[in-house]
């Protein structure tokens, strides 16, 4: 779909101890959902860019150890944060998942230049995407999707165009991740559908730092890359005092640690959704991009209509 990334992994800025910085008390960073967001914004923030200009990410090593087990205390930490995360139990866990976000994103291109975008995504698994983007400041707008019959990108300026047509190769590539990597942002923004994705749960040392106290859990997740799955280290911080998810470290080998911070949480859809997401590289001190959420639901209604291309 052409979506540009900043590289093939993503951090949050951290101390020499790894625990995660962030936006006032948020120390700790990002989320269990942290491990699909920046995935999902990435690809957003770039809508309408050449995927030719996206950097390949390297080879990560395949799923091929059986899973180990999870320790019981690391699995009550989290089960605490999912009934925390909501305000009831979904109607049904094996209902299809669904998101619909729409967010504003504010990051530097490499000359230094200031850029925002206003994007909106809509999803339904397995297979449905739609996203849009608009330029904040030239108001440019692309959009692109499937609609379950065929891969598409549209823009003012040229139209539609078929991406399972010769030529763009590139961008179908870059919607099959943006399909893999939003399952999993949405299995993540739903903590009780997240832990049947972990093994080898195991808590770690809690940690302080604000004024605050968070209980840290770490563990496997399995990730689709390309058609398989690899596998990646998830630690988590959860607030001790309220349950509350607040910072998440994503470890793929061969890949740069991946890290969010989420802070400025207010209730959305019956979730407990963070206003402003963080979104750092490699341990940088300043966040690669900032994200403010406006509005997120994993409950939405869709029709066909809504993943057709414009007419």
């Amino acid at each position: 779909m052409g979506l540009v990334r900043t590289g093939p992994g993503v951090s949050a800025a951290t101390n020499t101890s790894g625990t995660p910085r962030g936006d006032g008390p948020a120390v700790f960073c990002g989320a269990a959902r942290a491990a699909a967001a920046v995935a999902l914004w990435l690809g957003l923030a770039g809508a309408g860019t050449a995927a030719q200009d996206a950097p390949e990410p390297p080879a990560a090593a395949p799923v091929t150890a059986p899973p180990a087990a999870n320790d019981p205390a690391a699995l009550a930490l989290l089960a605490r944060a999912a009934a925390a995360q909501r305000d009831s139990k979904p109607s049904s866990e094996t209902a299809p998942l669904a998101l619909h976000a729409k967010v504003q994103l504010q990051w530097k291109a490499p000359d230094g230049s200031e850029i925002s975008l206003d994007a909106e995504r809509r999803f339904l698994a397995p297979d449905r995407i739609w996203t849009r983007a608009i330029d904040t400041f030239r108001k440019s707008e692309t959009i692109g999707g499937f609609d379950g019959a065929r891969p598409w990108l549209w823009s003012r300026a040229a139209g539609i165009r078929w991406l399972d047509e010769p030529g763009a190769e590139a961008d179908l590539r870059q919607l099959r991740q943006d399909l893999e990597l939003t399952e999993l942002l949405t299995t993540a923004f739903q903590l009780d559908r997240l832990a049947p994705r972990l093994s080898g749960l195991a808590p770690l040392p809690d940690e302080q730092g604000h004024g605050l106290v968070a209980h840290v859990i770490e563990g496997t997740v399995e990730l689709p890359r390309d058609g398989k799955q690899v596998a990646a280290r998830l630690r988590l911080w959860i607030e001790a005092k309220t349950q509350r998810l607040l910072g998440a470290r994503l470890m793929v080998a061969g890949e740069k640690p991946l890290q969010i911070c989420f802070t400025r949480h207010q209730r959305n859809d019956g979730l407990d959704v963070p206003r402003k997401i963080e979104i750092y590289v490699d341990d940088a001190k300043e966040p690669e991009q900032v994200l403010w959420v406006a509005n997120l639901s994993v409950t939405p209604q869709f029709t066909d209509a809504d993943f057709a291309p414009p007419k």
